[in-house]
């Protein structure tokens, strides 16, 4: 599905592109070239986006579940990309002007509503970008306190055999008894076994635990090792048995010599490091995801301080989308149902699907800003064009993405459901709020800051046009002041 939705959108931007070419007057043979030298050097730049961002994810993703997640969505965005550069040219020269035979819709016109849109929103900045700011950040709070956890029987649907089983065998024995705790007594380090004595003493103050429902053993295995099972009184996942699976860890370092090496596994112990490792690794995937689309944009645009403002408006827009995925995934009773947490597993590739999802949108408007601004060498023309441009195909594009999304949310399926959710809020935020608000009224604030570039990092750089030959104005070590601007 987000292969399908993926190959449509670079479609849109090619088309799009084909579109401007037969209403300059050029011939369907020039345009349909035209468009493949132009719009597909974007494409390719996206589709590239798109594969390094997964690709760093993989590097971080622990578990075979979101490697093969991430190889799947790489290898669909690259198809859509190469589908888009190699079929969809051959394509539009077949069609020629025929591709406006069935247009639903007046066409589109330069000038028209999205250039009059654009110049609203740079009339008044400070209000645009106030406005779309104070939004957002009332979207980001609930992300704040969101709870998460491993994959859980309650995300599966009611009606579900497992889930029945499993909700009767709590019922009739306690929650505890499906996720126990195992408490293993080795030899240390220098080879000496644990006594039973220190063993039983261990088992007898975990039964002082709070909650603990019971304790079994100890058992005597081979070569000395003695196991203890640990029941808790809460169910997995509860934060009940997350502190009680603290409290065994530290009972567990606090054993006496004789009791040997004292370790806690056993499915409560996986569940509780599965949490935490992704709950560590999130943070660097976050951190390791914008360095790379950071260090990307600033080669593709020549600019520091644009690459900049889109980083921290695409981290804006994830935590917004985490925040209204707080909202309806968490708390006794959940408006998507659910274990009343955000699956950690999920989270973990929402976030990595979001950032790559967003560069895409980036790309596509911030392309055409830059070949713009080096025609021209003004900012408010290079503004008006670009959403001009792009603003139809963005829309589009994040049309069907929400529809792909959306059906995400028709599954019963609670770590489907969830991501669906933050997905659909996350491409409803950028394509609207972020890429044709906020974007424009901080670029317009900026002034010439945005394609500031030093001189001698210009000449470091390569020169990758991603919108046609350019005209570049040449770059200077000090920026030009912000035009005036009303408030």
């Amino acid at each position: 599905m987000l292969g399908l939705a993926l190959g449509v959108d670079y479609a849109l931007l090619m088309v799009s592109r084909f579109r401007e070419f037969l209403a300059q007057g050029q011939s369907v043979t020039d345009a349909a070239l035209g468009s493949g030298q132009s719009a597909g050097r974007t494409v390719v730049f996206a589709g590239l986006t798109l594969l390094v961002t997964m690709v760093t994810a993989m590097l971080l993703s622990p578990g075979s579940f979101l490697l093969s997640a991430a190889v799947g969505v790489s290898a669909a965005g690259i198809m859509g990309m190469f589908g888009a550069l190699l079929a969809v040219p051959a394509m539009l020269a077949l069609l020629g002007t025929n591709i406006d035979r069935l247009r639903i819709g007046g066409p589109s016109r330069s000038g028209g509503a999205w250039a009059r849109y654009a110049d609203a929103v740079q009339r008044r900045p400070i209000p645009a970008a106030t406005a779309g700011l104070l939004i957002l950040l009332a979207l980001a709070p609930p992300a704040l306190g969101l709870d998460t956890g491993p994959p859980d029987v309650r995300t599966l649907p009611a009606e579900n055999r497992a889930r029945l089983d499993t909700e009767a065998t709590a019922r009739a024995i306690g929650p505890g008894w499906i996720a126990p705790a195992r408490i293993i007594a080795a030899p240390n380090a220098s080879g000496r076994a644990p006594s039973a004595a220190a063993v039983a003493e261990l088992s007898g103050r975990l039964r002082t635990v709070p909650g603990v429902r019971a304790v079994l053993g100890p058992e005597r295995g081979r070569a000395g090792v003695f196991a203890l099972t640990v029941i808790p009184s809460g169910a997995a996942n509860s934060s009940q048995t997350d502190t009680l699976m603290q409290t065994l860890r530290a009972q567990a370092r606090a054993a006496p010599p004789a009791a040997g090496q004292v370790q806690v596994g056993g499915v409560a112990a996986q569940l509780d490091d599965y949490r935490r490792v992704l709950s560590d690794r999130l943070p660097v995937l976050i951190a390791a995801l914008s360095l790379v689309a950071l260090l990307a944009l600033i080669v593709v645009l020549r600019a520091l301080v644009l690459p900049l403002i889109s980083i921290v408006l695409n981290l804006i827009t994830v935590t917004a989308s985490l925040g209204v995925l707080a909202l309806v995934s968490t708390g006794d009773d959940p408006l998507l149902g659910g274990a009343g947490f955000a699956d950690i597993l999920a989270l973990f590739g929402m976030f990595a699907i979001v950032f790559a999802l967003s560069l895409d949108y980036q790309v596509f408007i911030l392309a055409r800003m830059r070949e713009a601004f080096d025609h021209t060498g003004r900012l408010d023309l290079a503004i008006t064009e670009s959403i001009d441009a792009t603003g139809r195909v963005i829309t589009g594009a994040a049309a069907i993405m929400g529809g792909v999304f959306l059906a995400f949310m028709t599954t019963k399926l609670q770590t489907v459901r969830q991501p669906g959710a933050g997905l659909v809020t996350a491409v409803i935020i950028d394509a609207t709020l972020v890429r044709l608000v906020l974007l424009p009224a901080l670029m317009r604030l900026s002034g010439s800051w945005c394609f500031w570039l030093p001189g001698w990092l210009d000449r470091l750089l390569p020169r990758l046009a991603l919108e046609g030959p350019a005209q570049p104005v040449a770059p200077t070590d000090t920026p030009q002041p912000a035009a005036a601007v009303g408030s």
